[in-house]
């Protein structure tokens, strides 16, 4: 059986919504519509909370984001708060490439993918 696809709300790329099984997960829950992955790291990383990792990509380049440290520390956030999202899930090339496209209006902070 197939699941069902849903397009990202971002980047229009197939995700597979689902329900959540851990409504305490942080960073990332599963939901029924709504971000991608990859385009949910990027509105993470762009959020008020992470300003010094935006900062950082200012002023290094969204390449910084290849970095193994910097995706080390970011798997260690999504274990410690228990995320629906595992870490090598991530496709850092996606989040690169998508860094400047835009959200869209009405969207929450930190929607659940």
């Amino acid at each position: 059986m197939i699941p069902n696809i849903s397009p990202c709300v971002r980047c229009g790329r197939p995700c597979r919504p689902g329900n959540s099984k851990n409504p305490n997960a942080r960073p990332f829950r599963l939901s029924k519509k709504g971000l991608c992955g990859e385009c949910a790291v990027t509105q993470f990383l762009l959020c008020d909370d992470m300003e010094p990792v935006r900062i950082g990509v200012l002023r290094n380049g969204v390449e910084v984001l290849r970095e193994p440290a910097i995706q080390q520390q970011f798997a260690a956030i999504l274990r410690v708060g228990g995320s629906e999202l595992p870490a090598e899930d991530i496709n850092w090339e996606t989040v690169i490439e998508q860094w400047d496209l835009p959200f869209p209006k009405g969207l929450p902070d930190n929607q659940n993918r």
